[in-house]
């Protein structure tokens, strides 16, 4: 059922000008879901970028799409969705 909803995220992430690719953060084991990598230059801009992701989560809320979670690195951020793995047929994490 999530792999039909990681593939529409998919979509609306491809739609809204991101490049979507797999994550496996901490905790996650080797598990991988679909994330997208957001530049920047430091916390606060990191953290500006991703309101659009954050806006993009709540609008896909009606189909059951959770809001994306978010890891800073240094001068990029990673958002991601853990519960949407990413579907096998979109290629190899």
């Amino acid at each position: 059922m999530n792999k039909l909803k990681a593939k529409q995220l998919i979509e609306a992430l491809e739609e809204a000008g991101y490049e979507p690719q797999t994550y496996s953060g901490r905790g996650m084991g080797e598990r991988y879901c679909v994330a997208v990598i957001v530049e920047g230059s430091g916390a606060v801009a990191d953290a500006l970028s991703c309101r659009s992701l954050y806006k993009l989560g709540r609008d896909l809320a009606d189909h059951d799409i959770p809001a994306p979670m978010a890891d800073t690195m240094g001068r990029r951020a990673v958002a991601y969705w853990p519960t949407m793995p990413w579907p096998e047929d979109e290629g190899k994490p």
